[in-house]
C-alpha cells in the first residue's frame, strides 16, 4: 500500500513536482478514499493508462480535472489544471506563455459548452477531446497508439 507521503515523493522522483497535481493523481488512484493506494487500485489505473480504450483515458481525465466531484467541469477547475500542468511543463510544445495556455482554455470551454449552462458534462468534454487534435497531443500518455 501506498500512503500520500510516498506517492508525493514518489511523484518528485519522476519528475511532477507540482503537490497540487500529484495530490489530484493520489486521490483519483485512492477509489476508496482510505488514505492509501492498494495493489488493486494501481493496476486498475494502470490498465486504464496502458490498455484502456480512449474513451475510458478521458473518462479517467475528466475525474482527475473534476476538482469537486460534481460530475462537471466548471471553467475555473480547469484554469487551476491548466496552471498546474503549465508549472509541470513550463517548456509546453504548444504554448510560449501561460496567458495562451488561459486563452486556449477559454476557446475550448467556450466551444465545448454546447448547453451554454456555464459547466462541461462528461459527454461535452469528451466531444471536444476527440476533435482537437492539439488538445489529445497534449494528453499523450492517454493516447492509444
Amino acid at each position: 500500500m501506498i500512503k500520500k507521503q510516498d506517492f508525493g515523493k514518489l511523484t518528485k522522483q519522476l519528475g511532477l513536482r507540482d503537490e497540487f497535481f500529484s495530490e489530484l493523481l493520489f486521490n483519483n488512484f485512492d477509489d476508496d478514499k482510505n488514505g492509501y493506494i492498494d495493489f488493486s487500485e494501481l493496476c486498475t489505473v494502470m490498465n486504464i493508462i496502458m490498455k484502456g480504450s480512449t474513451d475510458d483515458k478521458l473518462e479517467f481525465i475528466f475525474k482527475v480535472y473534476d476538482l469537486d466531484g460534481n460530475g462537471f467541469l466548471e471553467k475555473e477547475e480547469l484554469y487551476q489544471i491548466v496552471e498546474s500542468i503549465y508549472k509541470i511543463a513550463s517548456n509546453s510544445k504548444f504554448f510560449d506563455t501561460k496567458e495562451e495556455m488561459l486563452n486556449y482554455v477559454d476557446q475550448c470551454f467556450e466551444e465545448a459548452d454546447q448547453d451554454n449552462d456555464g459547466k462541461l458534462s462528461f459527454d461535452e468534454f469528451k466531444t471536444r477531446a476527440k476533435n482537437d487534435p492539439k488538445f489529445l497531443t497534449s494528453l499523450s500518455p492517454f493516447q492509444d497508439n
